[in-house]
């Protein structure tokens, strides 16, 4: 093919390498890697990119503390990538990619996650070049040795979504996502009641369960919602206009213990 119709036929190129190590560069280096999954969740975790100050300070935020420069320069080499989990899954149910993106900022010193005010005042030091509606979005930076902020969100703020987030350095980077220890005085969540003391409501929910579980007991994102709009649709005292299905595949994430993590090649 001639290279005016390869221009002609093609628009963008990208090559995929096996470590974030210049496709040119013969140096063998180990990279370190840190991983953490998360959540946006609608009134809680997802509050949009930074157009939309008074709720981005709720997106998850991660603390990266890069200590050692690169052995041959005085900054720090580091590529974060930003992946949303299960949209393939999630598009049967009417859910298509979301739109992504980050930013890294110059950490305060506070441990606890930070407020409003600090993204109001001081800018960001690195972020992705565009929010995009693609599968994972990732950029390479240069930064000097310290401790950054890295904000992970969707575009427009209560869009529900999992994200996992790779970071990859040359030397060893430290990372604790922010406002994950938590302490707090709550009582003990009441036991289920025992099946010969259940209420007529608490045996109609069980029966109406397994019904829909099956023999594997479990439900998913749909049958959820189809148990819990029969339920809540017949309580008179409250206004109910059915729950969605990005509601009860929150109700999923923050509820199911059995949760596994699947490695990602």
């Amino acid at each position: 093919m001639e290279f005016e119709d390869f221009k002609r036929n093609y628009d963008k190129v990208e090559i995929c390498n096996m470590s974030p190590d210049a496709l040119d560069d013969d140096t063998k280096r180990n990279w370190e890697v840190n991983i953490f999954e998360g959540n946006w969740i609608r009134g809680s975790t997802a509050g949009g990119c930074r157009n939309y100050i008074d709720t981005f300070w709720t997106n998850p935020q991660f603390k990266l503390e890069l200590v050692d420069a690169d052995d041959d320069d005085d900054v720090c080499s580091v590529v974060i990538a930003l992946m949303q989990k299960n949209r393939r899954k999630l598009r049967k149910e009417g859910l298509d990619l979301e739109t992504i993106g980050f930013a890294v900022y110059e950490a305060p010193e506070e441990d606890d996650q930070v407020g409003k005010d600090f993204f109001r005042y001081h800018p960001s030091k690195a972020r992705s070049r565009t929010y995009i509606n693609v599968r994972e979005v990732s950029e390479r930076f240069t930064l000097p040795p310290g401790k950054y902020l890295l904000v992970p969100t969707t575009f427009q703020p209560h869009h529900e979504a999992d994200f996992l987030i790779r970071i990859f350095s040359e030397k060893k980077t430290d990372a604790i996502e922010m406002g994950s220890n938590v302490d707090a005085d709550l009582p003990e969540p009441p036991m289920p009641s025992p099946p010969e003391e259940e209420t007529d409501e608490e045996k109609g929910l069980r029966r109406l369960f397994e019904q829909l579980a099956g023999s594997d007991q479990a439900i998913c994102v749909r049958e959820l919602q189809e148990m819990l709009n029969g339920v809540l649709s017949r309580r008179k005292e409250i206004k109910f206009d059915g729950l969605s299905l990005s509601t009860c595949h929150s109700i999923i994430n923050l509820m199911d213990v059995s949760f596994q993590v699947i490695p990602v090649n």
